[in-house]
């Protein structure tokens, strides 16, 4: 009865471990995505505060009355 239940145990302890080991790569694939997902989070961020910069670069580098003129389309004259 010992060694049927010792070979039992030896077996369940392999099943443990190759389990272990499958859910310790699941989990860095999923860390590794994670990760990638942040970088081209940061990525797309950092392209749209680029742009963002320039336009307002564009705007800052125009005449004043050329200013006050586009500005004039989007504000209504009811005071």
């Amino acid at each position: 009865m010992t060694a049927l239940l010792v070979g039992i145990g030896r077996k369940a302890w392999g099943y443990v471990l190759l389990a272990a080991a499958a859910g310790l790569f699941l989990l860095n694939v999923y860390l590794r995505g994670k990760s990638d997902a942040r970088a081209a989070h940061d990525r797309e961020t950092l392209d749209n505060l680029r742009e963002r910069n320039r336009t307002d670069e564009k705007i800052r580098n125009l005449p004043a009355d050329r200013v006050r003129r586009d500005l004039a389309r989007w504000v209504s004259d009811d005071q």
